[in-house]
């Protein structure tokens, strides 16, 4: 068996709409709205993004407004429907930033983010397809 890890930094992703309404200028202000957690990104993904971002925690005006979720795709889908702020990977929103559902406030990164795993025999007979696979697979997650 073959093991290849691929990791992607997250960044807070907001509505337009969330970001004009609440005026989301400084990096503080995301603090502001609905933070949507994703379990895939463990539980205090948006305390180490706010400490990465060099907000201290007592700064951070968190009281009870957070939305727990499964996964990247449901708060990404939250957010569009304009319940709040996300931490998500540019590969998974740029579809979603082009057509002007989505911002990207901050270019602040969380990292580790998001990690993919892909195992497979090295003595497959499709071996050369499947460094294909690999490469343009690496290529769409950078």
């Amino acid at each position: 068996m073959r093991f290849r890890q691929q990791s992607q930094p997250v960044f807070p992703f907001c509505s337009p709409k969330i970001q004009n309404d609440l005026n989301i200028e400084e990096r503080i202000d995301l603090s502001k709205c609905r933070l949507i957690y994703s379990a895939s990104l463990g539980e205090e993904q948006w305390q180490r993004w706010f400490k990465n971002a060099g907000i201290n925690e007592d700064d951070i005006l968190i009281q009870n407004k957070w939305l727990d979720v499964s996964s990247i795709d449901l708060a990404v889908n939250a957010v569009v429907a304009g319940h709040g702020a996300c931490l998500a990977t540019k590969s998974s929103t740029i579809d979603l930033v082009q057509r002007g559902l989505l911002v990207k406030p901050f270019d602040i990164e969380l990292r580790p983010g998001i990690n993919h795993y892909l195992t497979y025999s090295k003595l497959s007979p499709r071996i050369e397809k499947i460094n294909e696979f690999v490469g343009w697979l690496k290529r769409e997650l950078d």
